[in-house]
């Protein structure tokens, strides 16, 4: 079977939620499968493609990624459970859905409950499979995971797809300025999680950014000044180094020995999240210190939202592309 077309819908904050329509049965269903989704590639794998095809012989089915899953934006905001909402409500909106069978998946289960919840009027029906509430245990949730159980999970299930490097963010003291002891602190935690990783073969980096303990360039000069160079790397996001008002091309150079891989990420002079080339962060200067370091590993292209909502993720993602292409650094073998 062919790979249905891809849309996208625009939920209130400006965020493109992709999905798919399929079949033309008397019934519409809505349904996410949670955060192990891919619109395209659950068509090229034989038992999801089987279990679609069956779902809309039947009804006409409306198959969607969960913000920041698959095709979809993960917009600027955390994913709290109140936008997972409406996200179902605009993409019901773009296919033409008044009311619909609400279906949620494991981690979809929730934003499914809270939409039937709020919207009876839309929800014809509520289908959940094996729904999550949480994931880790809390004095008033205590069936979950431990948070030791829950970084063995995490840490094992990055090994076992065969992943190569744990990304990690730091924490900011609330209502106040960090002290030193934060930075010790703070560098005794990740040193001891970058050993457990390399137990794994699986090696750790501190993702700078902005409202975290590792913000301004000083504050990660602290923090990685404070870890086990061993145990903890320098994932270096080029945008938040630059809106904290470091140089991305001086961190390359100065962490050259501790650098793991990166988030190449642009900015515009109002600090938006812009398509690489549109901002001002300079990456002639960033690619060359990379080339004078000698580095080789992995960079991301990264953009938290589509900044032009008459543009669609695809679009969005070309405009970097043909950017990498005219700097040179862009081949179909890359």
């Amino acid at each position: 079977m062919d790979v249905p077309e891809t849309r996208y819908a625009k939920t209130p904050d400006g965020v493109s939620i992709a999905y798919q329509v399929v079949g033309d049965g008397p019934v519409d269903i809505v349904y996410s499968s949670g955060i192990w989704s891919n619109l395209e590639m659950m068509w090229e794998h034989p038992p999801w493609a089987r279990f679609l095809r069956r779902l809309s012989s039947f009804s006409r089915l409306i198959v969607f990624d969960m913000r920041g899953v698959g095709l979809s934006d993960r917009g600027p905001e955390p994913p709290v459970i109140e936008l997972q909402r409406d996200d179902i409500a605009a993409v019901m909106d773009a296919a033409d859905a008044r009311t619909a069978i609400v279906f949620g998946g494991a981690r979809a289960g929730s934003m499914a409950i809270l939409f039937a919840a709020t919207h009876p009027e839309r929800t014809q029906a509520l289908i959940l499979y094996a729904p999550v509430a949480k994931t880790v245990s809390t004095p008033d949730f205590p069936h979950g995971r431990s948070p030791a159980e829950q970084q063995a999970f995490f840490e094992r299930f990055v090994r076992e797809v065969g992943g190569h490097y744990l990304q990690v963010l730091d924490e900011r003291p609330r209502g106040r300025d960090p002290v030193p002891d934060d930075y010790r602190r703070m560098g005794r935690l990740l040193s001891e999680l970058g050993r457990r990783t390399a137990d794994l073969g699986i090696r750790l980096g501190l993702h700078n950014h902005m409202g975290n303990l590792g913000q301004a360039p000083d504050e990660v000069a602290r923090v990685l000044d404070a870890a086990d160079p061993r145990f903890v790397h320098l994932e270096l996001d080029t945008a938040h180094y630059q809106q904290a008002g470091g140089d991305p091309a001086d961190a390359v150079r100065r962490y050259a020995d501790r650098l793991l891989f990166l988030h190449l990420k642009d900015l515009d002079a109002s600090h938006r999240f812009v398509e690489l080339g549109r901002g001002k962060v300079d990456f002639k200067a960033v690619f060359a210190a990379l080339d004078e370091v000698s580095f080789d590993g992995w960079g991301v292209v990264e953009l938290d939202a589509v900044p032009d909502p008459a543009r669609t993720p695809k679009e969005s993602g070309a405009i970097a592309r043909r950017y990498l292409e005219a700097l040179g650094i862009w081949n179909d073998a890359s």
